[in-house]
């Protein structure tokens, strides 16, 4: 069947040169014929890559190969020149394995490494002519995203600007919106906030945001700042599942722009997940930080329908540092639990078994825990074990409350010094200094 010639387009009709003007029409038709013309380069550099692999493989076949090549283990320095060139016994796709018909024999067998795919790529990387034609279409396709991208940028503008004049309820515009924040773009965009910052410096209260890509239909720059905006605000009002790092949670809310999107964080986020973690070799809790990110959140106090949630690292509940941790919080949860902010406290995994590798992960309530003191939290939380009736949770869990327990007994006797320096100072210095100091 004959190729069918391509339409022509219709600049009147076309969706695609909607809101553009002669200039930026002229640039996407350019921009398409070149597009077109990689496309075909593309389709050619596929096929004669197929047939050079095609012809690559059946060589390599035809002549025999190494297939169940026997190679004995005194033979070290023709072993070592294949474990050079990349073949070791460590590898997923190893290329050598003991002869599985006999364990004592005194050989090894050679895998064809034409069944591995790390044995197919070395074949084709020392194919001079097929690896330049592999490289060759990496580098076409990267034209093709460079091509593709400088035309979304002239046609999202123009969409943007008519999509803002044209539909002036907030609503419908919102049901765009919400189509292109896809599901990937969303969790694309929660991970880059998630991630905690790598410098990690006691004392440090504010840490520096890492730097946010956003999707190009939220690009300032690009769509304009007005359509930006309300991008932005659709995601932190309801698409956002970030966990901040307690030690970002005020450079969070003091945001006004988010990548190239501006954004007020504090005056259109409706939910905010803080996440206290302490898990790696050196990384402790640090509490002035904390501290600080608690007293961030109380510009949130006034806000109706607001909703927190502090989740606790399992980790922690093994650490001295629980109810140093639990404390810090304390006056800040009570003085927001009284206020239009909806206010929980988590322990992700807490009372948990650590095998447990089914997909429900079990948060512990912790609001509990500021309702009275911490040893009638203990107590409750013991009381609440003895009706557990899988006996391995049961056990478990009465073993982290006894470790909780005896970290509770360190916590106050680190209570006990710190009152004890301070009456010291006290004594010493009198009210006066000691006040201007602390």
């Amino acid at each position: 069947m004959a190729e069918q010639p391509r339409s022509a387009m219709k600049m009147t009709t076309d969706h695609r040169f909607w809101g553009l003007n002669a200039t930026k029409r002229g640039q996407l038709l350019d921009l398409y014929k070149m597009g077109r013309a990689l496309m075909d380069q593309h389709g050619k550099l596929k096929l004669d890559i197929y047939e050079g692999k095609k012809k690559l493989f059946a060589e390599n076949y035809s002549r025999g190969g190494p297939f169940h090549t026997r190679i004995y283990r005194n033979q070290d320095a023709h072993l070592f020149d294949l474990q050079r060139d990349g073949w070791t016994d460590d590898d997923s796709d190893r290329g050598w394995s003991r002869d599985s018909d006999d364990e004592d024999s005194d050989y090894i067998r050679q895998v064809d490494p034409m069944f591995t795919k790390r044995g197919r790529d070395h074949v084709i990387k020392n194919d001079t002519e097929l690896f330049c034609l592999m490289k060759a279409l990496e580098d076409n396709d990267s034209e093709i995203n460079r091509v593709a991208a400088v035309c979304a940028d002239i046609q999202l503008s123009s969409l943007s600007a008519i999509i803002i004049e044209h539909l002036p309820p907030r609503e419908l515009r919102d049901q765009i919106l919400g189509y292109l924040w896809t599901k990937k773009r969303v969790r694309d965009m929660d991970e880059s906030l998630s991630s905690s910052p790598r410098k990690k410096h006691l004392g440090q209260t504010s840490m520096e945001m890492p730097e946010i890509l956003v999707p190009q239909f939220a690009n300032a720059a690009v769509v304009g700042a007005e359509f930006a905006s309300e991008a932005a605000a659709l995601y932190f009002r309801t698409l956002i599942g970030a966990e901040i790092d307690y030690r970002c949670v005020r450079a969070h809310l003091e945001r006004e722009t988010v990548g190239t999107m501006p954004c007020s964080v504090a005056k259109t986020i409706r939910r905010l997940t803080v996440k206290i973690e302490e898990g790696y070799i050196g990384w402790v809790i640090d509490y002035e930080a904390l501290k600080d990110c608690m007293q961030s959140l109380l510009m949130l106090k006034d806000r109706g329908g607001m909703c927190i949630e502090i989740y606790l690292n399992s980790s922690i509940q093994y650490s001295g540092a629980l109810f140093r941790v639990l404390e810090t919080i304390r006056p800040f949860y009570l003085a927001l639990r009284d206020t239009k902010v909806k206010i929980k406290v988590f322990g992700y995994n807490f009372f948990s078994l650590l095998e447990d590798e089914s997909d429900d992960v079990f948060s512990e309530q912790l609001n509990y825990y500021f309702m009275g003191t911490p040893e009638e939290w203990l107590k409750m939380k013991k009381m609440e074990n003895q009706e557990i009736l899988e006996a391995p949770l049961r056990n478990h869990c009465k073993r982290t409350v006894k470790i909780m327990r005896k970290n509770l007994e360190f916590y106050d006797a680190f209570v006990r010094r710190v009152a004890l320096v301070d009456n010291a100072w006290l004594v010493c210095h009198g009210p006066q200094r000691f006040n201007a100091t602390a």
